[in-house]
């Protein structure tokens, strides 16, 4: 499972580069958060702009 966190966390952060968004990588905070009721590992800034209603 950590394995595969890694490789998702390093596919975000060469998506964010092949986008122009390097200044993302850094504000991506990968962990695990609270979403409702459930607490999954996921990334902030992603999950922030989607509940704004910025990224669908």
């Amino acid at each position: 499972m950590v394995e595969l966190r890694r490789i998702h966390k390093a596919i975000d952060e060469a998506v964010c580069r092949a986008y122009g968004w390097e200044d993302l990588i850094d504000e991506l905070g990968h962990g695990h958060h609270p979403v409702g009721r459930e607490t999954r590992y996921t990334v902030v800034a992603l999950d922030a702009a989607v509940a704004s209603g910025s990224v669908q």
